[in-house]
């Protein structure tokens, strides 16, 4: 064999060994620690101390007192979440802190839903594509193709993110997380708008446990749509838009947990499985 040759096949052989160890450098496990990390680390600032467990995890006012003091400003409330941001100078845009309490579904409703790509085609109208064109099966890590209706009259939006979703029964929390990335069999197509920067993350505490009703959720996340609209007008799409996806999730986790009620739960125990986090 000559050198070229086999300099070729080192090559090749990097290449391929680079591709098959994408999805599991993208979410390494600290990564997941440290979400856990930081809803404990205000749990411990801004939680519910009277022992009550059908109050949510965090005090809404101290945790708003919190995100205050940390440069987070206010954009919608509800009886059911609220929706924070923050503005970030390196990207010239928003990253967006959403809190929320469910009381009359299970969190493994809320959590299966978000991991059920074929269910989501069905209640999610804003869906025209959504296909997994890659996985690494050892750590449940998937890379999806997503092609997203915008507003009239803007563009199609498109995403390539890797995605992966992890069940801590010690800590009894849920998390989910979606980054941006790019692959090969999935270039970008002139009918649609790549989003190339996203990222979001989750975490679903129960207020007892994953089967009882009751559960609170912390979702952080950013996304660069690239919309030549202006800012305030992005604002509005996303201060309306986070509120409707997430009563949506909130319909769509129920109704899936009514058709499922009387099947057995899944064993979701040390679960490593796919995930769309919330909004993007």
């Amino acid at each position: 064999m000559s050198m070229s040759s086999s300099y070729l096949i080192k090559i090749f052989t990097h290449c391929f060994a680079l591709l098959l160890g994408l999805l599991r450098r993208e979410f390494p496990k600290c990564a997941f620690c440290w979400c856990i990390e930081e809803f404990e680390i205000l749990s411990q600032k801004c939680g519910n101390t009277n022992g009550n467990c059908s109050e949510p995890t965090l005090q809404p006012d101290v945790f708003k007192a919190h995100l205050a003091e940390e440069g987070w400003e206010p954009v919608v409330e509800n009886s059911k979440m609220f929706l924070w941001r923050r503005w970030m100078p390196e990207t010239s845009g928003y990253e967006y802190k959403v809190f929320g309490t469910f009381y009359d579904i299970p969190a493994r409703a809320f959590f299966s839903v978000q991991t059920d790509t074929e269910y989501r085609k069905r209640w999610d109208k804003l869906v025209i594509k959504l296909d997994i064109i890659d996985q690494e099966t050892r750590d449940g890590c998937e890379v999806v193709h997503w092609v997203m209706q915008y507003p009239f009259p803007m563009y199609k939006r498109d995403y390539v993110y890797i995605r992966r979703a992890f069940v801590d029964d010690q800590r009894n929390v849920m998390v989910l997380m979606s980054r941006s990335t790019d692959h090969p069999a999935c270039p970008p197509i002139n009918e649609c708008v790549r989003v190339t920067k996203y990222t979001s993350h989750m975490v679903i505490r129960p207020h007892r446990n994953i089967d009882e009703d009751g559960f609170d959720f912390l979702l952080s996340y950013y996304d660069d749509p690239r919309s030549s609209f202006p800012g305030p007008i992005y604002s509005w799409m996303a201060a309306s838009g986070v509120p409707d996806f997430i009563e949506k999730l909130h319909c769509a986790a129920k109704d899936l947990h009514l058709k499922s009620s009387k099947a057995s739960p899944p064993n979701l125990s040390g679960q490593s499985s796919t995930v769309q986090c919330a909004y993007a």
